[in-house]
C-alpha cells in the first residue's frame, strides 16, 4: 500500500518551534527565581530584586506569547539574556541565602569576623571597586596599590590573632581602605556604601562587646565563718591568752571579735 500523492505531509512550524524554546527558557529562568525567593524568605533575607527579576521575565513571556515570527527572531537574543541573568542573580541570592543560615549558628563575635574577612575578600581579591577607581597617573595607581597591598597584610595578621583587638584592629584598616578607594572615585560603586556600613557595624558591634573592668574589691573584708568558728573553739577550750589589743587601724587579732564577725567591737582605753 502506498501513500497517496494527495495526502498532506507534516512539517515543522518554525514560528511554533521557536516560540517554545523561548517560552521554555523563561520557564526555566521563573524556576530557578522562585527556588531562590523561597530560600531567602527562609533565612529571612530580602528578595525584592528576585521579585523584580521575576516580574520582568513574566512580561517577556507575555511579548513571546503574541509575536509573529519576525519578533521572536528579534526577541531571541534578549531572552536568551534575561534567562542567563536570572538564574546567575538567583544562583547568587541561593548562596547569600545559605552563608546567612550558616551564620546564625555562629556566637557573635565569630559573625563579626566573617563580616570582616568577607570585605577584605571583596576589596583585595574580588575587586568589587576596581572598575570604578580612576588615577590621575601611573604613578598615583602604584602608590594605592602598594597602600592597598600593605593593608591587605595587616588585615590578615589581625584577623588570625583571633582576638577583640586584632578584629578592631582589622576594621580600622578595612576602613582606611575604603576611604582612600573612595579618594579614587569608589563612591559611584553601588556596593560602596553598603560595605562602609557593613564595616562601621562590625566595629561597632566590636565596641560595645568589649566588657566592662571588674568593679575593685573591697579592701577590708569581714572575717569568714571558718576562721569564726575556730576562735569560738578556742575561747570554750580556755585557750584565749594574752591576745594583742586591736589597734585603731584594725591591725591585730580578737577572739572576741573573729568568734563574731557582725558584733562591732567597742574602743578599748
Amino acid at each position: 500500500m502506498t501513500v497517496s500523492e494527495g495526502q498532506p505531509t507534516l512539517s515543522v512550524d518554525p514560528e511554533a518551534s521557536l516560540r517554545a524554546e523561548l517560552t521554555g527558557a523563561i520557564a526555566a529562568a521563573q524556576i530557578d527565581i522562585a527556588n531562590a525567593i523561597a530560600e531567602l524568605a527562609r533565612s529571612g533575607a530580602d528578595s525584592s530584586s528576585l521579585n523584580n527579576q521575576s516580574h520582568a521575565l513574566q512580561q517577556l513571556q507575555k511579548q513571546i506569547g503574541s509575536a509573529n515570527l519576525g519578533s521572536l527572531l528579534a526577541l531571541r537574543s534578549d531572552v536568551t539574556i534575561a534567562a542567563t541573568s536570572a538564574t546567575a542573580l538567583a544562583n547568587q541570592a541561593t548562596s547569600t541565602a545559605a552563608s546567612a543560615a550558616a551564620n546564625t549558628n555562629l556566637t557573635p563575635s565569630q559573625r563579626t569576623r566573617a563580616n570582616i574577612e568577607a570585605l577584605s575578600r571583596d576589596l583585595s581579591e574580588k575587586r568589587v571597586l576596581d572598575p570604578y577607581l580612576q588615577f590621575a597617573s601611573a604613578e598615583d595607581e602604584e602608590a594605592y596599590r602598594k597602600r592597598e597591598r600593605e593593608r591587605d597584610a595587616e588585615v590578615k595578621r589581625a584577623l588570625a590573632l583571633r582576638t577583640p583587638e586584632g578584629d578592631r584592629r582589622a576594621t580600622e584598616l578595612v576602613e582606611d581602605q575604603l576611604r582612600d578607594a573612595d579618594a579614587h572615585g569608589a563612591e559611584r560603586s553601588p556596593d560602596f556604601a553598603a560595605m562602609l556600613n557593613q564595616n562601621t557595624a562590625a566595629k561597632d558591634t566590636l565596641v560595645n562587646a568589649t566588657p566592662a573592668a571588674a568593679p575593685e574589691a573591697s579592701e577590708t573584708k569581714a572575717p569568714s565563718r571558718e576562721v569564726s568558728d575556730i576562735a569560738a573553739a578556742l575561747r570554750a577550750a580556755g585557750l584565749t591568752g594574752n591576745a594583742p589589743a586591736v589597734d585603731k587601724s584594725g591591725h591585730g587579732l580578737s577572739f572576741d571579735k573573729l568568734s563574731n564577725p557582725t558584733r562591732t567591737v567597742e574602743g578599748r582605753s
